[in-house]
């Protein structure tokens, strides 16, 4: 695949959260702008496009069995950012598996609201464990965005994308269910779905436009992602994309600092921390959530080191940086390598 990938239906092109601001003007921050916060490693799917579809690379690169994160640790995290001197603009209670499949997610979104920990509350989910009991909760809980990952629009695709589920009415009914019970609960919720578009068909294009357009906030195609760890398994799948995740932005392979790290953290669902989302194989992990805070970890040598590897342009030191295909897609605002020496000074280890 090649050039933009045109959006459909919305004004407002999929992408992922980020800062609306030069992060360069910005550094460093006090405070996270997001935190990703994994309830469950575990799939329900198996994509190609997605390492959790993958067991033979988690265990090639020993990631170790898959789990629900303990909510007990939840409420630590919650506990923790409630100490922050503001809040994060975003909570994502997702990463690298399907959230719907924690009995207690719903629980969770309640306890970030009633804390006022994040301006928003996000969930990124593929609509097929999302009834109309588990969308009614959610939108009691208070969760401001839900995504849908539609992975195709028909049942031999999803049979094709996902190897373990066939049933693309399913997702369409879950989503209008999710519409409904937000309309009648008078909720504020945005609702997003998005589909990766590996040859989808001017048909199939225009088939995921009228099931979902009617439905959702914004609708929007994207590209595969190489994800962290790229030598080990192509996860574009052969497409080649030239442009970001909101289809519009270059790729830049020439980029040096990733952004990520100084900006956001992700919890993993066994407690570790790394400094991004991308981070799969967790061997990028600068801190321990269950022995640690997160101050102490965003303020911590380890994640200082980490930034400090980066802005020196070795970020090759790092298994889960030396391929990684994230970091080339890193929106244009937030680019720090024109800043590179003046940051580094902002990072510089103590005497």
């Amino acid at each position: 695949m090649s050039g933009p990938v045109p959006f459909v239906g919305k004004d407002r092109p999929y992408e992922k959260d980020r800062p609306r601001v030069r992060l360069a003007a910005h550094l460093p921050l006090s405070v996270p702008f997001s935190v990703q916060i994994d309830p469950s490693n575990l799939c329900n799917f198996r994509c190609p496009f997605c390492p959790t579809g993958h067991p033979d690379l988690l265990t090639q690169v020993g990631r170790g069995r898959g789990q629900l994160l303990d909510f007990a640790l939840f409420e630590k995290l919650i506990g923790e950012m409630r100490t922050f001197p503001r809040p994060l603009k975003t909570l994502a209670l997702h990463k690298d598996g399907e959230p719907l499949l924690h009995p207690r997610l719903a629980e969770m979104a309640a306890l970030a609201r009633d804390s006022g920990v994040a301006e928003r509350i996000v969930l990124l989910t593929n609509g097929a464990l999302l009834t109309r009991e588990r969308s009614s909760a959610l939108l009691r809980a208070g969760v401001d965005v839900i995504r849908i990952s539609v992975e195709h629009v028909h049942d031999a695709g999803y049979r094709e994308r996902t190897r373990t589920f066939s049933d693309y009415a399913r997702i369409v009914a879950n989503v209008r269910a999710l519409r409904e019970e937000r309309d009648r609960l008078g909720s504020s919720l945005f609702i997003g779905a998005k589909i990766i578009d590996l040859g989808l068909s001017r048909a199939e294009q225009e088939t995921f436009a009228r099931d979902f357009g009617p439905l959702c906030d914004e609708i929007g195609r994207t590209t595969a992602q190489g994800w962290s760890y790229s030598e080990l398994f192509d996860f574009t799948l052969g497409t080649r994309p030239e442009v970001s995740l909101d289809g519009r932005t270059p790729l830049n392979p020439c980029r040096v600092v990733c952004p990520f790290p100084f900006y956001t953290l992700a919890v993993n669902a066994n407690g570790l921390v790394s400094p991004c989302s991308d981070d799969w194989a967790m061997k990028a992990i600068v801190g321990d959530a269950n022995t640690e805070s997160l101050v102490e970890i965003w303020n911590g040598p380890r994640l200082a080191d980490f930034r400090r590897m980066h802005l020196a342009g070795r970020r090759s030191e790092n298994p889960a940086c030396r391929n990684c295909h994230c970091v080339q897609g890193a929106p244009e605002d937030c680019d720090l390598d024109a800043d590179r020496d003046r940051i580094a000074e902002l990072f510089r280890s103590e005497p």
